[in-house]
């Protein structure tokens, strides 16, 4: 091209005068502006610089009558991008280019305007330009389909799925940026016939992120054999925030579903508030575990963190955490922490060694605050919880379906849930302009779950939760603690439950290693 100068951007300019006649021939109009000329040529670099000057029917223009390569079409979604930040700037949204197929099996751009300020979805169009989807990425409903997910019944029936996980799994979450969770399930058909599959949820069911491939349709495990994939709406999000309920109150002997926090936090990080979970021994200590993101800023969350690792600090916890009260002082530190989200199952798990002595615990009790959350759990005044034993269960896939578990959240109270114990991916519900690099976010392979219908199953603030269930004997038996929540419909069900999401209590202790153990108590 030859030089622009004294020319207006928006102007349209005879072809003959500036392009050679060999390029013409790729250029179907005889009169065209500069944006114009350099998305037909396709030439990426100039177009992103021509775009910042042009104006709208200019770009309207290129649009709709030139068919954008993938390059180019980044350019022109990206620019776009920019001036939706603009016209929702009162939302402080985050904005993800994408795509979809409409109605009419026509491929359409969308852009989804994430915000946690928007009550209500909503959507309009930008006369051909695309379609504006504005929703809070906190607010799902279910599918209504006229299949539906059950539990798988038989223990052989995972065996396909899991191996189909553990083939595609790092391609998965490398390559689907809006992929929040990763579920082994089993779908009944309208013709009653009930298959094991993978169910992927995601961040906007349908619209894929640009410059990323479509879900797979199916996993292949050999060129014989293959598992079905079902895409549904849901996200996870780590269980750090609080409400003011009694475990917020000040301790004199700490137990388990207790509100902490970290004495003095990292700069930068914001005074997050976990749960006190399990009571352990270890090296003639007593401490106890909650989860490593809860006291620490873990800033390369795709990457293990471990604590001390050569770090010469001490990191205090207080109990309750400093946005509660004014600590008095602490109540120990931390010994050591695990954040490894490579592991199989993923950790994300600290100990906290009591210093305290006053307020070590001598039986293991919990902080409860609602009577009528224990009524609705099977407790009651007179036969209040305690985990004395110190026993813990490590064989989950010998569970009964249906078992029922038991939580304790410094927010949410005692909540009692069915676990499902088939194996569940999640990584943290993450929108950025710049994906699809997702890998550089973090997710944890092969955790449980907790799910019922009680929307105050599990609340920010209950990471760290211990999670227990009944043994034949009619005691508490730890199967693991929680580290954060779930958002996952069930087909045919429009009201969305939260699950917990919880790691085994077995692969907890064997990253740890042999010197801890589960605390046991002789109440007096």
């Amino acid at each position: 091209m030859r030089n622009w100068d004294g020319i207006q951007w928006d102007e349209q300019c005879e072809l003959s005068e500036i392009i050679s006649e060999d390029a013409l021939e790729e250029i179907p109009v005889k009169k065209a502006t500069a944006l114009y000329i350099a998305t037909s040529m396709d030439k990426t670099k100039m177009a992103r610089s021509l775009i910042k000057y042009a104006g709208e029917d200019n770009i309207r223009c290129c649009y709709q009558n030139i068919q954008l390569s993938k390059s180019i079409e980044e350019v022109f979604m990206h620019d776009r991008v920019g001036k939706l930040e603009m016209k929702h700037r009162d939302l402080d949204p985050v904005i993800v280019p994408g795509h979809r197929v409409g109605k009419d099996r026509k491929r359409e751009r969308i852009f989804i305007v994430y915000s946690t300020d928007v009550m209500r979805p909503k959507s309009y169009g930008l006369d051909g330009l695309g379609l504006v989807l504005i929703r809070n990425p906190y607010f799902i409903t279910g599918d209504l389909k006229s299949d539906s997910e059950k539990h798988i019944g038989v223990l052989h029936d995972k065996k396909k799925p899991q191996k189909a996980l553990s083939i595609h799994r790092k391609r998965l979450w490398e390559t689907h940026s809006n992929l929040n969770v990763i579920r082994i399930h089993s779908v009944t058909y309208g013709n009653n016939i009930e298959k094991p599959c993978i169910v992927l949820y995601c961040s906007t069911k349908g619209v894929v992120p640009l410059g990323e491939p479509d879900f797979p349709k199916r996993l292949e495990i050999d060129e014989h054999d293959s598992v079905d994939v079902i895409v549904r709406d849901g996200y996870f999000r780590r269980g750090v925030g609080y409400e003011r309920e009694a475990s917020v109150a000040y301790h004199n002997t700490l137990k388990m579903g207790c509100n902490i926090g970290r004495l003095t936090p990292e700069e930068g990080q914001q005074h997050l508030s976990g749960t006190l979970g399990p009571f352990v021994r270890f090296k003639d200590e007593v401490g106890f575990l909650t989860c490593a993101h809860v006291l620490f800023q873990i800033t390369n969350p795709s990457e293990r963190f471990n604590f001390p690792d050569g770090a010469s600090s001490t990191v205090e916890v207080v109990q309750p955490s400093i946005d509660i009260e004014h600590p008095r002082s602490a109540c120990g530190f931390v010994q050591k922490a695990i954040f490894d989200p490579t592991r199989n199952p993923s950790i994300d798990v600290a100990v906290v060694q009591l210093t305290d002595d006053e307020r070590k615990p001598t039986a293991g009790q919990f902080a409860n605050a609602r009577l009528s959350k224990l009524k609705i759990a099977g407790f009651d005044e007179s036969n209040l919880p305690e985990y004395n034993s110190g026993s813990y269960e490590t064989r989950l896939n010998e569970l009964s379906r249906s078992q029922i578990a038991f939580k304790f959240g410094s927010s949410s109270d005692v909540t009692k849930g069915t676990v499902d114990m088939d194996g569940i991916d999640v990584r943290p519900l993450s929108i950025d302009v710049t994906l699809p690099e997702c890998h550089k976010t973090a997710f944890m392979q092969n955790q449980c779950t907790i799910s019922g219908n009680d929307p105050e199953l599990i609340l920010g603030g209950d990471s760290g939760a211990p999670v227990f269930m009944r043994t034949i004997t009619n005691v508490l038996s730890c199967i693991g603690i929680v580290i954060g929540q779930g958002y996952l419909p069930i087909d045919g069900v429009t009201k969305v439950y939260p699950v917990a999401v919880f790691t085994p209590i077995g692969a907890v202790l064997q990253a740890l290693g042999d010197e801890y153990k589960i605390a046991s108590f002789t109440p007096t």
